[in-house]
Formats: structure tokens, C-alpha cells, sequence
């Protein structure tokens, strides 16, 4: 008869039957041994040695499922692992924030359950199931275990319903893609995000060549971004294909590279200096630099002039 023990579980015993939630320990769990690929044999099938190990595990599969399947069957388990031991291995899982995110089931594909003290076979310990890791054990088996193990603990409604839920939740996940969801809303006092356009990298670079006419001062790449309306990463790259042309002044430690990382503001020192320093690191002898002249990470690009 099932013992209620408070909390998460209740206590049951092997005449209590098997049902979706339980937790048992030392369960025999088939698993395949050789690497891959494997060898094919004259007939082109392929032979496997499989081991078995012993795991604590928690029964997912539906209880009127395995209370109606003839024996031989099969059930669908995940295998268990203890925080303690799960932290050892990977110390993301030592962390404080990592822990709460797993206590509010938002680290994909694993499940938190709470501890446990009706089984001294099981860990006294707070319990991970990883849904991405469940194997199919022969549901004898599973019942011989059931057998062995004596008191154990068994998940209460509506908790069990609760990891059932979490498994279906998983495995019926849909990908869209982004073009496809609602856009966010704004609120009313904020004008709803614009939508950056799509252009080809002359069009691009030509654009951004005007838009340094139009200003007669230097811009920095996010100053571009917001006024064109191109993702930052675009206007890096045009604002690289125009200072190796020469059509732009790069900063004067230009090394060939900028990433979105790399944008700022607007800022530095003037200099009017009658060489300026090319994307190449050469001098362009005679060129005026009709702006700052500045660091490469927070500062503006500038038109070259003629002198």
C-alpha cells in the first residue's frame, strides 16, 4: 500500500505495481558498446555488443500503458543523476543562477527533482533527468528491480503529471523561423522598432559615401547604422571595403578589422596633418583629413579630401 511521506513522494513497495513517476534504483539499463561507424558484415548487417549497466532511474512511460502491455515489453526511463555528482563533472551546475534555472525549467531538455529520503539506494539529493538521454529497458528487467529495491519513492499527483507535461513539452517543440513570428510590441510612448533593409554592397557603399557628403564631418559606424538603416555588421563591412579603396579615412590604427563589438561614439583629437594614414598602413602623401583623428575602437571614419 502506497505510504504518503510528504512533499514530492510517497512511499510504495513492490506489491504497489509499477506506474509512470516512480523512482527506481540499480535498474539494469541496456547500452550499445561499439564506436561508430560500424563494420557490415557479408550480408550487410551490422552486429553490436551491448552492455549493461546499472543506473537509477525514473519510469516515463504512461501507467495505464504499462499496466496493459503483455509481457515481453518494454519502458521508457530517464536516467538520474545527482546534482552533486552532475556539478562535478560539469561545474556550470555548482552555480547559484545555474541552479535557479534548472529550479524554473529553463535549461532545455533537463528536469529538476527534489529530494528524496523514503529509498537509502537513491541519492539523498536533489535529482536531474535529462530528456535528451532515455533508453527503452525490457520491462521484466524493470520489474526485477522494482523487486529488489523494497520501499521507494513514487512522484504524487500532480507532480507526476507535471513531468509528463515537461517530456511532452520537449519532444513537441516547433522551429519557426524569425520572419515568421509576431513581431514584438511597443508601448505607446515608444515607435515600434524599425526595419533594417536588405541592400547589395554597392548600393550599400554608395549610400554610405553620400550620407558622408551630406554631413561634411566624420561618422562613426553606428551613426551610419541608425541614419541607414542597416545592420551594424553591414556598415562595417562597406566602411572596410571603402577605406582599401581609399575613398574613407580609417582611424589611425586601422588593422584591418572591425567587428560589431567594435562600434562607438564619436570623439578624439583634431589633426589636420597633410598625411594620413591608409587602411594598408601606407602614407597617402598630400591628402588633407578633414576630421579627427582617432582611435579605432570609439571613434569616427573620415572623407578624404584633395588638397
Amino acid at each position: 500500500m502506497a505510504e504518503s511521506a510528504g512533499g514530492w513522494y510517497e512511499a510504495v513497495g513492490p506489491a504497489d505495481g509499477l506506474r509512470q513517476g516512480d523512482l527506481v534504483p540499480r535498474c539494469w539499463v541496456p547500452r550499445l558498446d561499439d564506436p561508430w561507424p560500424p563494420e557490415a558484415g557479408a550480408a550487410g548487417t551490422v552486429e553490436y555488443s551491448v552492455q549493461a549497466e546499472r543506473h537509477h532511474v525514473i519510469v516515463l512511460t504512461q501507467s495505464c500503458d504499462l499496466a496493459n502491455q503483455p509481457l515481453p515489453g518494454t519502458a521508457l526511463v530517464g536516467l538520474l543523476a545527482d546534482l552533486t555528482t552532475l556539478s562535478e563533472d560539469q561545474p556550470a551546475f555548482a552555480s547559484t543562477a545555474v541552479r535557479n534555472e534548472l529550479r524554473l525549467g529553463r535549461r532545455l531538455g533537463l528536469y529538476l527533482l527534489d529530494q528524496q529520503a523514503i529509498s537509502a539506494e537513491l541519492p539523498q539529493d536533489w535529482l536531474v533527468v535529462d530528456f535528451g538521454d532515455l533508453v527503452s529497458v525490457p520491462l521484466g528487467w524493470l520489474q526485477h528491480a522494482v523487486q529488489s529495491a523494497g520501499r521507494r519513492p513514487r512522484l504524487r499527483v500532480p507532480l507526476r503529471e507535471r513531468l509528463a507535461q515537461a517530456l511532452g513539452l520537449y519532444y513537441m517543440r516547433v522551429a519557426i523561423d524569425d520572419h515568421l513570428a509576431v513581431p514584438p510590441f511597443a508601448n505607446a510612448s515608444q515607435p515600434a522598432p524599425r526595419q533594417l533593409l536588405e541592400l547589395a554592397a554597392d548600393e550599400l557603399d554608395q549610400r554610405v559615401l553620400e550620407r558622408f557628403a551630406e554631413r561634411g564631418r566624420p561618422l562613426t559606424p553606428r551613426q551610419l547604422s541608425s541614419r541607414l538603416a542597416v545592420s551594424p555588421g553591414e556598415v562595417v563591412r562597406s566602411l572596410q571595403r571603402l577605406a582599401a579603396q581609399g575613398l574613407l579615412c580609417a582611424p589611425e590604427n586601422y588593422g584591418g578589422l572591425l567587428t560589431s563589438e567594435s562600434i562607438g561614439i564619436v570623439g578624439g583629437r583634431r589633426n589636420h596633418g597633410p598625411e594620413v594614414v591608409a587602411p594598408d598602413g601606407a602614407q597617402l602623401a598630400g591628402a588633407v583629413f578633414d576630421g579627427h583623428a582617432c582611435a579605432w575602437d570609439n571613434r569616427p571614419f573620415s572623407r578624404l579630401t584633395a588638397p
